[in-house]
């Protein structure tokens, strides 16, 4: 890493000719909540646990960090962190005081253990938005101010662009991190992994935002013959078929009007985004890029499983099924209405849905079939990553491996136990089905890299936008559009990546 400071300004000379060919659209997409940020954002096998729960240690797992507590002390140097106004960041991740609250509590007495253990301040900024945060971390790199230690990012903005513009640090070149730890997730950082180094950490510090479907359960129960959707995700017959057929049958035109409207009628989905529909593609086990013999990403959308989908998801659209998103229809049907079967948004929307005078249930996203192996939910989460240019990487280091060991015996059981089995879920049910999710948590780096720009954002958002809000059934003619152009994309990334890395290894 010495040569990276001596050569990091000439790799950000490159930067404005990257960023040139990597002109962001801005789409309805989601913010992971109703955060209003400053512009309207309106595989290889990468599955693999990431679960909130502890596992039972084994006779071979490492048990202790390697950070010599004893030997160490900066003198109360600041180690500064920040992150933006969005998902779990406000309340699950630092406090600033002791708490009657658990959680709270769990997250101060994390921060004061690892400043008495080596001599810190832990100090962090919350900005307004991903934008802010974005454009303060570009504005310290470029002129060498080493205030930020650490960096929580949106899922999907940035990544491409600090990764291959030399403005993250590599996560294994830090003294004292250990990503083989069992508080770290090795499996899914080398999912996330596209170049020689690990940019992003994924550790038991980083609290994952899954999608998930909340349900009626009042509906479930009024409406003759359909089956209990808990006993059905339990049996491993929670389906695209069984979602598809108990969706249509909640859809009626109560009023018998023929239109069906947000005042009278009932609906088997509504999103809360229509980022929401893109978590179906991760869920029924179809990547967007995978990795070829060489580790590097191709697309892999183009399957008979994605034309599958296209065809129905375009004809249950047709079937009134889905309820137009806020893009397409300013007024939104509700949970609260009793009239909506199925409604999909972040696990953190749980929080917002306390007052729903509907009795709700949990369930993560259904298999594609009986065949699959397991759910999968794909994380909407933010990433941590450490700024190229820090004062003490030694501190950092330290810091962060602490942050996440320190999580794996406090904080994620509290996380576990106080707000996903105490506060989110309303039912002994609810409890399993957020077992079931947060064990099969995984990522889709096309959606980290690249979700927001070109035609892999055409890629990422076709089920919503083609399939759904076109009614295009056809996905042949939309993927000769965009697929080489999506591949493309991919390829130019790895060129700026390469160039980047060979200018300091």
């Amino acid at each position: 890493m010495k040569r990276f400071l001596a050569l990091l300004l000439a790799v950000l000379m490159l930067v404005p000719t990257l960023a040139a060919c990597n002109t962001t659209e801005q789409p309805p997409v989601s913010t992971g909540d109703d955060t209003s940020p400053d512009t309207p954002v309106d595989s290889s096998d990468l599955t693999g646990p990431n679960s909130t729960e502890p596992p039972a240690p084994d006779s071979t797992e490492k048990t202790m960090h390697d950070v010599p507590v004893d030997s160490l002390d900066f003198g109360n140097e600041e180690f500064y962190a920040v992150a933006f106004e969005w998902q779990g960041y406000p309340y699950y991740f630092f406090a600033e005081e002791e708490s009657s609250d658990p959680m709270q509590s769990a997250l101060y007495n994390r921060q004061r253990s690892i400043e008495d253990a080596i001599g810190v301040k832990i100090s962090y900024y919350l900005y307004p938005s991903y934008n802010a945060l974005n454009q303060a971390i570009d504005q310290d790199v470029n002129v060498g101010e080493t205030a930020i230690d650490m960096a929580l990012l949106h899922c999907i903005t940035g990544v491409a662009q600090f990764t291959s513009g030399g403005y993250l640090y590599p996560l294994d070149e830090l003294e004292y991190v250990d990503v083989k730890a069992p508080w770290w997730n090795e499996e899914q950082m080398e999912g996330l992994r596209l170049g020689s180094s690990y940019y992003f950490g994924v550790n038991d510090f980083m609290i994952p935002c899954p999608y998930v479907i909340y349900f009626n359960k009042e509906m479930v129960e009024d409406m003759e013959g359909m089956e209990d959707p808990y006993q059905l995700v339990l049996d491993q017959k929670w389906t695209f078929d069984v979602f598809e057929e108990m969706a249509r049958a909640a859809t009626i035109d109560v009023n018998t009007d023929g239109n069906y409207t947000v005042d009278f009628d009932s609906f088997g989905v509504a999103v809360h985004d229509d980022s929401d529909y893109s978590s179906f593609l991760t869920a029924f086990d179809q990547p967007i890029t995978a990795k070829d013999e060489d580790g590097q990403l191709t697309v892999a959308l183009n399957t008979e499983k994605t034309v599958d989908i296209f065809e129905r998801f375009a004809d249950m659209s047709v079937a009134k099924v889905f309820y137009p998103d806020a893009s397409i229809e300013k007024e939104q049907i509700t949970l609260d209405s009793g009239r909506l079967l199925f409604y999909f948004a972040p696990i953190s929307e749980a929080e917002k849905l306390r007052d729903c005078e509907v009795d709700f249930g949990i369930l993560p996203y259904p298999k594609y079939d009986e065949a699959q192996a397991d759910y999968k939910s794909l994380d909407w989460g933010g990433l941590m990553c450490v700024p190229s240019v820090i004062s003490n990487p030694e501190l950092t280091g330290a810091v962060i491996e602490l942050l996440a060991f320190e999580s794996k015996k406090e904080v994620i059981p509290t996380y576990y136990d106080s707000v996903l089995d105490g506060q989110l879920a309303q039912d002994p049910e609810s409890v399993k089905m957020l077992d079931i999710l947060f064990d099969t948590i995984c990522y889709e780096p096309a959606m980290n890299y690249w979700g927001l720009t070109g035609s892999m954002f055409k890629l990422l958002f076709s089920p919503a936008h083609e399939a759904i809000n076109k009614k295009n059934a056809n996905f042949a003619s939309f993927y000769a559009e965009y697929g080489d152009s999506a591949q493309k994309q991919i390829d130019d990334y790895y060129e700026a990546l390469e160039l980047m890395e060979d200018l300091y290894t």
